[in-house]
């Protein structure tokens, strides 16, 4: 017999209680049981009833006839974890046993279903473990999207993840939308707001040399990546002639392509490009620049009894560096870090690097510490200089210090970087004419203790009293907290509230419990240079060197995606449809959080929860993700100064990769170079996504909802019985329920 609680208070209607009797059955999945149930009930239409409550008991009431042992449903949903095998059959396998006996109750598959997905409901349990060792920001961060969790087999049932009802839902990465149903945007603006890495456009450009032509050339010259179909090609004298004729060229329109003639070697095809006015200038002194690195490189391989002939021979220690100036992608990332750009300040005053700065480099602009290396690790050869200084520019304004000032004022950025240019000038000239005046001497230590009192707080985006008071109240201050993504007053930003529109699509389609992974602003749309979905316009969130998107290639190129596939798939029968989930973790496997996506992965999915979830200060210093070359350009393009510090790299599982998926962007992206990177796996992510595939039949005829049940009990499981290397005994991951308020303090910061 169970009973309810004798009542000792009257009904809320003043009537008497009515004792009554029902009968029931305790269901366990390896037995059954008959009672009786004692609850109280009054006789007002109302109904107001004390039920039988057995949590004291580990039973779960899920109806007045229907009673399920708790244990049953947490050791099911735990098999389930560590198995492979699905629910179904993992209770077939228990029942069978008592199921032959005459008297017993066996609850059905779709009952056992219904009472386990109520359970979990009731019990809400969510992913709240950050790593002992990481904290709930870690330093490094994984993040990885797995497809297939659902695809067109799911379509065929009503409710599934896939079914086609979803098309018609906004995804995770959808702007966000106010009450009045108005999309959030910000227009922006190359030159004004961000840095454009191609020639369209105004401002300071993200690369060193602009025409793509002569990119590749470079890239080819670096003999960076001999198996290249492309650019491991060894370059003709003509081509590499042509190329250093074609730095050396005053009018920067010229277009120079190298085709084959007649029985000859390449000759130049000439054609003209439209280039605006203000730019033509940036580009032929950043061609010069170029010019006189490859120069320079020529007579110092002479020098050392090598051959100057580049075309034909390994440039050494300048091979990485060539490749990174000459890849696709942008060429902020050679300097990267604000702490990088403080040592290469230090380099272009004249000073030597000390084991501190050469530290630094390693860690956040390794191939330049590798050339200072080579060149005795105390300075860059004078032939470097000027590139250098062009480098150091482009990554500093791309930093998001573009947009300050107006027509009467210059700003403080470029007020800050004009001593830094007036230094490099003045020691230029000693280098080509000799000794400098005693005029010149004092100009040059003047703008040498300039630079070093202004350019600090450019290159942290932290103004110093002088600059900061020097700044116009509602225009430059206003404009600096808002990309750093703070409020009005300088303030971190509040977590949104329950309820709030702009948190509509991420509740929805994700879980992100852990604390300090709240939602704190709104997705916009970037309407320069996105659709009214949030779809870039453009080719940037194609995957490295393949002209897809990510989800278009998984569809076209990832075997198995449909139940039973193998890589023997016929391409005429990949899904329609293949959604699947976003993971992030740290490099110890503790993942906090996911989400899932319905059309296929992109670069918004991690620029979104970045972006929304975590303040400037808590972002990690390495993002790894498989296509992290086009994750930089992304972020670097939206939100340049609230991604500044952050350090995009791929992973050392799909960098090395061949074939279709092989990186043609710069070494700057790989994490072999990185001294922080040397001993960290980056494939960790790798393991979460295997744990997670055993999952694709539930997420193909699960709906949504249950889903988003499911899957956070099983990955706070998957987090819980992680174990630490160092002692066997230990858990990798600590349940924010066990967390001091001093401990809490430390790790959030607040």
């Amino acid at each position: 017999m169970l009973s309810a609680p004798c009542p000792l208070e009257q009904p809320p209607c003043d009537e008497n209680w009515v004792e009554l009797w029902q009968d029931a059955v305790v269901h366990a999945s390896t037995w059954s049981q008959a009672v009786r149930t004692r609850i109280y009930s009054c006789k007002c239409p109302r109904k107001h009833t004390i039920h039988f409550d057995g949590e004291h008991l580990g039973l779960y009431v899920w109806s007045r006839q229907t009673i399920v042992v708790q244990e049953s449903l947490q050791l099911l949903l735990k098999q389930m974890q560590r198995g492979q095998s699905g629910f179904g059959a993992l209770l077939e396998g228990q029942q069978e046993a008592f199921r032959r006996a005459p008297e017993c109750a066996v609850l059905s598959e779709e009952t056992w279903r219904k009472a386990s997905l109520d359970f979990f409901r009731l019990v809400g349990r969510q992913i709240m473990e950050c790593c002992s060792i990481c904290g709930p920001h870690p330093e490094v961060l994984l993040c990885d999207g797995i497809v297939g969790i659902a695809n067109s087999d799911g379509g065929k049932r009503p409710g599934g993840l896939a079914s086609s009802s979803h098309d018609f839902r906004r995804p995770f990465t959808h702007p966000s939308r106010s009450a009045d149903g108005a999309a959030l945007e910000k227009q922006l603006v190359a030159g004004r707001d961000y840095c454009a890495a191609g020639l369209e456009g105004g401002g300071m450009k993200r690369r060193l040399v602009l025409q793509p032509e002569l990119r590749e050339l470079i890239a080819r010259v670096s003999r960076h990546r001999p198996v290249s179909e492309k650019l491991g090609q060894r370059l003709s004298e003509g081509e590499y002639l042509g190329l250093k004729g074609s730095l050396a060229n005053d009018d920067v329109r010229l277009v120079t392509r190298f085709v084959p003639g007649d029985g000859e070697g390449p000759v130049p095809a000439n054609t003209r490009r439209r280039l605006l006015v203000e730019q033509r200038q940036m580009v032929r002194d950043k061609n010069r620049a170029m010019l006189r690195l490859l120069e320079g490189i020529e007579l110092e391989q002479a020098a050392r009894g090598g051959s100057p002939r580049l075309w034909e021979h390994w440039p050494c220690e300048w091979g990485e560096l060539l490749y990174d100036l000459g890849a696709h992608d942008s060429d902020d990332g050679v300097i990267g870090h604000s702490d990088g750009l403080a040592v290469v300040r230090e380099l272009l005053l004249g000073r030597d690097a000390s084991v501190e700065d050469r530290r630094q480099l390693g860690e956040h602009s390794p191939i330049l510490r590798r050339v200072l290396d080579a060149q005795g690790g105390h300075r860059f050869p004078a032939f470097f200089m000027l590139a250098l200084h062009h480098l150091y520019e482009l990554t500093l304004l791309a930093r998001g210090n573009t947009g300050y000032g107006d027509g009467m004022q210059e700003g403080w950025v470029v007020a800050a970087l004009r001593p830094l240019g007036r230094a490099v000038a003045l020691q230029h000239l000693s280098r080509e004419r000799g000794p400098l005046t005693e005029a010149e001497a004092a100009s040059l230590a003047e703008a040498r203790t300039s630079a070093q009192d202004l350019l600090p707080g450019v290159e942290g985006s932290q103004p110093n009293a002088l600059q900061w008071e020097a700044m116009s109240q509602l225009v430059e201050r206003g404009l600096l907290r808002g990309r750093l993504g703070r409020d009005e007053e300088g303030n971190r930003m509040h977590p949104l509230p329950a309820g709030h529109t702009f948190r509509a699509e991420q509740d929805a389609l994700g879980h992100y419990a852990l604390p300090g992974w709240e939602q704190k602003r709104g997705l916009p749309r970037y309407t320069s240079f996105e659709h009214e979905d949030g779809r870039s316009r453009t080719s940037e969130e194609f995957k490295c060197a393949t002209g897809q998107t990510v989800g278009d290639w998984d569809a076209a190129n990832v075997p198995g995606l449909v139940k039973g596939g193998s890589k023997s798939t016929k391409r005429g029968k990949r899904p329609h449809r293949s959604r699947g989930a976003f993971v992030l973790c740290c490099t110890h496997r503790v993942i906090s959080g996911f989400h899932f996506f319905l059309r296929g992965e992109s670069l918004r999915d991690a620029f979104a929860v970045l972006y929304t979830r975590l303040d400037r200060e808590e972002l990690p210093k390495y993002v790894v993700y498989d296509n992290a070359c086009q994750l930089r350009n992304y972020c670097m393009r939206r939100e340049p100064a609230f991604f500044s510090d952050v350090t995009f790299v791929v992973d050392r599982f799909h960098y090395a990769k061949a074939g279709a998926e092989v990186h043609k962007c710069g070494p700057s992206n790989a994490t072999e170079y990185y001294d922080a990177l040397r001993w960290v796996n980056t494939s960790a992510v790798e393991s979460v996504n295997s744990f997670l595939k055993k999952f694709r039949v539930l997420g193909w005829y699960s709906g949504l909802s249950s889903l988003m049940v499911f899957l956070p009990i099983l990955l706070s499981g998957f987090n819980v019985d992680l174990s630490r290397v160092d002692d066997a005994k230990l858990s990798i991951a600590v349940p924010a329920r066990l967390w001091s308020e001093a401990f809490r303090a430390v790790l959030l910061g607040r």
